[in-house]
């Protein structure tokens, strides 16, 4: 459809050059069949704004443990509500949250070789999140949702009792 409209767009075009009666080279009329492509510069923005920022090791470190700390600072208050549940790290430096009462447990793995949070959890399966700066968050490498929300959706859905505050 949208070749079909851009080929009438050019027809009507070479017609109203025919009726000024101005040559159809000047106007390069020829040059206009076929599907023409145009970057705005909204589209230029929109472009410029996706190019993902490239992080450092030192700067993916310090980020991802300030995310891992923040989670399990998040968890300290749901651990004393939740029967059985516990926060501990692993001897790879995991963070694992316990929830208790055989609910299962969520891991939390900082893998610096992909520059990403790996998360495994229960209710979810596996799952990785890589930071984005322009949102200021670490987002699902696939459909981009927010690796809190995820935390707190699967605590509560596993019948977890509080509010986790990551």
């Amino acid at each position: 459809m949208m070749a079909g409209s851009a080929f009438a767009a050019t027809r009507r075009l070479a017609m109203v050059v025919r009726l000024a009666g101005v040559p159809r080279r000047s106007f390069g009329v020829e040059a206009l069949r076929g599907p023409v492509s145009v970057t705005t510069k909204r589209k230029k923005k929109r472009q410029a704004k996706a190019a993902p920022k490239v992080l450092s090791a030192a700067d993916f470190n310090a980020l991802a443990e300030a995310f891992v700390a923040r989670v399990e600072r998040g968890f300290d208050d749901a651990v004393k509500v939740n029967a059985g549940s516990s926060l501990r790290r692993d001897d790879d430096g995991d963070l694992i949250v316990d929830w208790g009462d055989g609910k299962g447990e969520m891991r939390f793995n900082v893998n610096v070789a992909n520059k990403t949070i790996d998360v495994v959890s229960p209710i979810s399966g596996g799952l990785q999140y890589a930071y984005d700066a322009s949102a200021n968050a670490w987002l699902h490498v696939i459909d981009r949702h927010d690796a809190r929300g995820i935390i707190v959706r699967d605590f509560l859905r596993a019948g977890c009792v509080g509010l986790p505050d990551v």
